[in-house]
């Protein structure tokens, strides 16, 4: 049966974060991300906290906001008016993760 989906391989996953391998499938097990195949992890819904692009929502949110832990909820979020990509609301204004903030 084919594998069908949005799926990131490990060495895409170790670009993106610029962690290891070994990093990549501690984060794997620790979020119990669903791998149909050793070495891919299932993408594409951001909703589900077993999801690799869940895990890269709440990191990027975390980035945006200053904070030590990840930042899971998903209620702040938005799109930058600038570029069109990940954004996140603060206090009156809004960060995104291209460098671009406004109010």
């Amino acid at each position: 049966m084919p594998i069908t989906g949005t799926f990131y391989h490990t060495s895409e996953i170790q670009d993106l974060l610029k962690i290891s391998k070994h990093r990549v499938r501690n984060l794997a097990r620790l979020y119990s991300w669903h791998s149909p195949h050793p070495g891919l992890y299932r993408g594409g819904n951001a909703s589900d906290p077993s999801d690799v692009d869940a895990y890269l929502a709440a990191r990027a949110r975390s980035e945006l906001l200053g904070c030590k832990r990840l930042v899971w909820d998903d209620s702040n979020d938005t799109t930058c008016p600038v570029c069109g990509g990940f954004a996140v609301e603060v206090g009156g204004g809004w960060r995104c993760t291209n460098g671009h903030s406004g109010e």
